[in-house]
């Protein structure tokens, strides 16, 4: 992500719920327009549902609900996903990132980065790299690693599910 002569980063613009975000490049598998997906039951919110993708299913986050919780991915024309693999020191797993829009792919200068702020944003700071102000927006450069954690990823999915396990009544 980082070239060390020029410190130039390497992102590309989307927008999630009205927000402008910034992720690496080099994370991407590659960027489909929005298909419908197969809903799989019992699955919790944050997973969208499974693609197949040239023969091998993959899970589909709502990067929106995985980032905010409150919020979901509207799905329109300009509905993208991002095809990239979270990880763990064990494996490796194809997913793919729902979000409302790709906007550019663009270089920025790593001197241009600031610290984001301590408070005043749904998202938690540990997945926050940075912020950079450009054409009059802000901007959150996304922190892939913490992001794309496969083992933080399957605590969330099963901490959604037992969420919503204890709100199932019995008949």
């Amino acid at each position: 992500m980082m070239d060390a002569q020029n410190q130039v980063k390497k992102l590309f613009k989307f927008t999630l719920a009205a927000e402008h975000y910034l992720l690496a490049v080099d994370v991407i598998s590659e960027i489909i327009r929005y298909r419908p997906v197969t809903q799989v039951p019992t699955i919790p919110e944050v997973v969208h549902g499974v693609l197949n993708l040239r023969g091998k299913y993959i899970p589909i986050i709502d990067l929106a609900k995985r980032l905010t919780a409150n919020q979901h991915t509207e799905v329109d024309a300009k509905t993208c996903i991002v095809v990239t693999e979270c990880s763990n020191k064990e494996q490796r797993v194809a997913v793919g990132l729902l979000v409302d829009e790709v906007v550019d792919f663009i270089d920025i200068d790593a001197n241009e980065v600031s610290q984001p702020p301590e408070f005043g944003h749904s998202i938690a700071s540990d997945l926050v790299e940075g912020m950079i102000r450009m054409d009059d927006e802000d901007y959150l450069i996304l922190n892939v690693e913490k992001l794309l954690d496969l083992d933080k990823l399957i605590e969330i999915l099963e901490s959604n599910k037992e969420k919503e396990e204890d709100t199932i009544e019995p008949a």
